[in-house]
């Protein structure tokens, strides 16, 4: 990948990353994961369906454990 293509994903949201990905891959939502200790992060990607992972190491307190679990999201431990 050249440089100018670097900058200019760098610039994108997860969420059109994802669907950047999806798009070259031919890959449907049901075949993609997104892992992030991120609650928000998970959140703003749901949108598009793909599987969502919390990371249960980072900055994740336990309150977005709680909120994964009650929104069926796998959660992730070392």
């Amino acid at each position: 990948m050249d440089l100018k293509k670097i900058v200019k994903n760098i610039s994108k949201t997860k969420k059109e990353l994802l669907e950047i990905i999806k798009e070259r891959e031919n890959a449907g939502s049901d075949q993609v994961v997104f892992i992030d200790d991120s609650m928000e992060h998970l959140e703003l990607v749901s949108e598009i369906g793909v599987h969502l992972v919390l990371a249960s190491w980072g900055y994740v307190i336990k309150k977005d454990l709680l909120e994964a679990k009650k929104l069926g999201m796998t959660i992730a431990t070392k």
